[in-house]
């Protein structure tokens, strides 16, 4: 079931932040995988950019799920919420922009959630390295 709130500005574009209650089993960093760091890699893209937008929430590089699958990525919004399960929930947001069938997830622009995603993914690294 998905909850979207009322619209705010996303990257400058009104959008409605959508709010899933999980079906599924419970997350976990030990089922993450070479997925979950690829998608890691690409919320992080443009981390070094200084601008933000003076309205609203400015997120770094926003994914669509087929944009994913295009980096044959399967099944990117399992990933998306094992990244998400590790994290604050203020960190990464699922939105809906008006005439979009695919939501989009970004990384909430912020010092503090850029160094806790660069932390997960080197302990997600050492937990597959663990495995080989």
């Amino acid at each position: 079931m998905s909850i979207l709130t009322n619209e705010v500005l996303i990257n400058g574009t009104k959008a409605r932040i959508q709010y899933n209650k999980s079906k599924s089993e419970k997350w976990s960093i030990e089922k993450s995988n070479y997925d979950t760091v690829k998608i890691i890699d690409e919320l992080l893209k443009n981390e070094d950019s200084s601008f933000k937008f003076e309205k609203g929430i400015t997120v770094l590089n926003p994914v669509t799920t087929i944009y994913l699958v295009s980096l044959d990525i399967t099944r990117p919004s399992n990933e998306v919420g094992k990244i998400r399960h590790e994290l604050p929930s203020n960190c990464i947001v699922t939105y809906r922009v008006s005439g979009e069938k695919r939501p989009r997830y970004g990384l909430i622009k912020s010092k503090k959630n850029i160094e806790l995603i660069k932390k997960l993914k080197k302990d997600i690294l050492k937990l597959l390295e663990g495995k080989k």
